[in-house]
This record gives structure tokens, sequence and C-alpha cells, in this order.
């Protein structure tokens, strides 16, 4: 199972991405990984575990897969789904 889990003895944030046996499944994880990493990096591992669970609850709730709902989503002046 995936998430985000404190490093040992550290004060920072690892991802834990599971695995997939699809190169083109493991290739558009590695981006997003890179991306969530980008958008994470210099906050403080409380604030970025609250973050992380915010994208995860406007990807069950507004930017769903076969049915997003982008007229209401907070993100729609950057995201590029319709560009």
């Amino acid at each position: 199972m995936g998430g985000l889990s404190p490093s040992a003895g550290s004060s920072q944030l690892t991802l834990v991405v599971p695995r997939d046996r699809s190169r083109g499944e493991a290739r558009k994880k590695a981006e997003v990984i890179e991306v969530v990493g980008h958008l994470l990096s210099g906050l403080p591992p409380e604030v970025a575990l609250r973050a992380v669970y915010a994208m995860v609850g406007l990807g069950a709730t507004v930017c769903r897969p076969g049915d997003p709902h982008c007229r209401s989503c907070p993100l729609l002046d950057i995201c590029q789904f319709n560009s």
C-alpha cells in the first residue's frame, strides 16, 4: 500500500508507492512522484502530510477518473486537463 511515512530517525517524510508490473504505470507513477515531491519540497512534514491528504480528497471527490467535476475544482485555473 502506498502513502507517506516518516523516515526512520528523521523528520523527513518518504513517499511510498506500491510496485506495479506495468512499465507504463511505473512511468506514470514516477511522474506523479516527481510532481508531488516538487509540490511538497520545503514544507514541514506535518504540513506536507496534510497536503497529501487534501490532494487525495480532491482526487476522490472532484478530479475523479471518468467523471471529473472540473467546474467546482479549486485548481481549475492551473489544471492542464482541458488545455
